[in-house]
């Protein structure tokens, strides 16, 4: 099995430039790992989980089988205290709020 680290941040913010996307993506990722306690392919998979519209195409990007998928989808949920894509993508983006207000 071949994984690819997901490089993209969490939200996407369009007005900045590419190392400011970076540090706060970077930010947003230590708040949502301390606060929920996700290891980093959990964090990986729910940052690609809210970039892809399917599970399938979440799977093809990050190279893993849908089963691995679905396992660490149900850990991220169990740990975030959600049920779904949509609390998921709310939660990301309340964190985003909550460390830069401007997002």
């Amino acid at each position: 099995m071949i994984t690819r680290r997901i490089t993209r941040p969490l939200v996407l913010p369009q007005s900045r430039s590419s190392s400011t996307y970076r540090a706060a993506a970077r930010r947003r990722a230590r708040c949502w790992r301390a606060r929920h306690g996700l290891t980093p392919a959990e964090l990986r998979v729910a940052t690609a989980l809210t970039q892809t519209s399917g599970m399938q195409a979440t799977a093809a990007m990050l190279g893993i089988s849908s089963n691995t998928l679905k396992s660490h989808t149900k850990r991220i949920y169990a740990k975030i205290g959600i049920r779904g894509h949509a609390e998921l993508v709310q939660s990301i983006a309340q964190i985003a709020r909550t460390l830069d207000p401007s997002v």
